[in-house]
């Protein structure tokens, strides 16, 4: 925001001095500066205007440095065509190449500075050609290219201390669906440091960093260590945060979920409510919902809970989710248990598995919540045969894959209420394992388990 009431009075002087190849350089900074601020669609339309002006002045360096700074927009983007961001990176290619012919000079070598320009690889400004490939690679979901295009650009001795850092947090991305939690979780720490090192720990670039490895703990189930990215990274946007709008719910809804899973319904209320005021203007989220949902569950508001699991299924919907139908169906289920319509909930978790067995998922680790939801209803019910057969498999499943969530901790508890009435054995064990679960998230969570025990006598 300061660079771009700083870079204002430029612009007017060079449209003052009307040299076209200056107001080429001054438009090009603006259009970085848009994209920075979380504007690239309009930043996109400013660089094509730098372009133009570049390129009709045969200002060849500014051309390909704008050109190749689009591409880098346009590969961040779902919005962008395919189609259109490889013409683009076509176009930016024969740009920077054009730069090699012999005699070609940069405008600085002409204006006479003292020391030669920077070459395209150690100004923070220039877009890497295998940076820029690279982004495209991973687009168009090619990993094993894009993998290749970070390695070689990685190697080359002369990057700036924040290209490496772009370089290494791409290929962070990249390593997380390619290899194991150790190298991936490596990955992401080494590019946390390199923004760490060529910025600061105020700077955007190092605060969305952490945003994105808080993500990718999250995604591993991290959350404790997700929630310290988070805050990190949301305090650090705090002060721009129309710029960020998208980054600080993302971060804020990360803080909430690991508050819930450590079962903090009020510190998880409070971070849900700055998710929510952060994305003011922006598109529903779905994730959002869910975690508005397991917060309203955890305090016991059964009909705040089915609003939320209702507008989460309308997301997944309108968003073409059907992976994620059957899980979310599940927790309008466990709403309409919530509330006492058991009928209701029965039918819904009925629709809830026969998706996921359309989606070849009926028998995999996601159908165990709604299997687990679907049990303890029918313990509720009396029908003990029924409950066991659901809760047992549903226990297999994530002893398979496990969650370590109340998920599990739940149908525990339920089967141990079921094996207790029987006089057998096994309900000490799964009574155990369930309790060690709550008793080491504290008070809170201890209250949920008996809250749901009195439901189950």
């Amino acid at each position: 925001t300061a660079a771009l009431a700083a870079l204002a009075p430029i612009e007017r002087d060079a449209q003052a001095l009307a040299y076209a190849p200056l107001v080429a350089e001054a438009t090009y900074q603006r259009g970085r500066l848009e994209h920075y601020r979380g504007a690239s669609a309009a930043a996109r339309e400013t660089l094509a205007l730098a372009i133009d002006l570049a390129e009709a002045h045969r200002h060849d360096r500014l051309a390909a440095d704008a050109w190749s700074f689009w591409v880098e927009t346009a590969a961040l983007s779902t919005a962008v065509p395919q189609d259109n961001v490889d013409a683009a990176l076509r176009r930016a290619t024969a740009a920077q190449l054009r730069l090699q012919r012999p005699g070609q000079r940069d405008l600085a070598a002409v204006l006479g500075e003292s020391q030669p320009a920077p070459g395209p690889r150690s100004d923070p400004q220039r877009v890497h050609p295998l940076l820029m490939r690279g982004l495209v690679d991973l687009r168009r979901e090619d990993l094993v290219a894009a993998d290749r295009s970070f390695r070689a650009a990685l190697a080359d001795p002369s990057l700036h201390p924040l290209t490496r850092a772009k370089l290494l947090e791409n290929r962070a991305m990249v390593v997380q669906q390619q290899a194991g939690d150790v190298e991936a979780t490596r990955a992401w720490d080494e590019a946390v440091a390199a923004f760490r090192t060529a910025t600061w720990s105020g700077h955007p670039a190092y605060a969305l960093a952490r945003i994105r490895r808080g993500e990718f703990l999250q995604w591993k189930a991290q959350f404790a260590a997700a929630r310290l990215d988070f805050l990190a990274g949301a305090s650090a946007l705090a002060s721009d945060a129309p710029s960020h709008a998208t980054d600080l719910r993302i971060a804020h809804t990360g803080v909430a979920l690991a508050e819930l899973m450590a079962f903090r319904v009020d510190a998880a209320t409070v971070a849900i409510d700055a998710a929510m005021r952060a994305g003011e203007g922006l598109p529903a989220d779905a994730l959002l919902a869910q975690v508005s949902f397991e917060a309203h569950v955890l305090a016991g508001q059964a009909e705040l809970a089915r609003a939320a699991a209702t507008r989460e299924v309308e997301l997944r919907l309108e968003a073409g989710q059907v992976f994620e139908l059957g899980h979310v169906e599940g927790h309008l289920a466990e709403a309409l248990a919530g509330l006492g319509d058991d009928a209701a909930a029965r039918a819904q978790l009925t629709t809830a598995l026969q998706h996921l067995g359309e989606a070849g998922m009926g028998e995999a680790e996601p159908s165990a919540y709604p299997r687990r939801t679907l049990g303890l209803l029918e313990l509720r019910a009396g029908h003990e045969a029924e409950a066991e057969a659901l809760l047992t498999r549903a226990l297999e499943l994530w002893q398979a894959e496990p969650c370590d969530c109340r998920d599990a901790a739940e149908a525990q508890l339920g089967l141990a209420s079921l094996y207790r009435r029987r006089g057998d054995p096994r309900a000490e064990g799964l009574q155990t394992a369930a309790d060690d679960y709550f008793l080491a998230l504290g008070p809170e969570a201890l209250g949920y388990r008996d809250r749901l025990l009195a439901k189950l006598h």
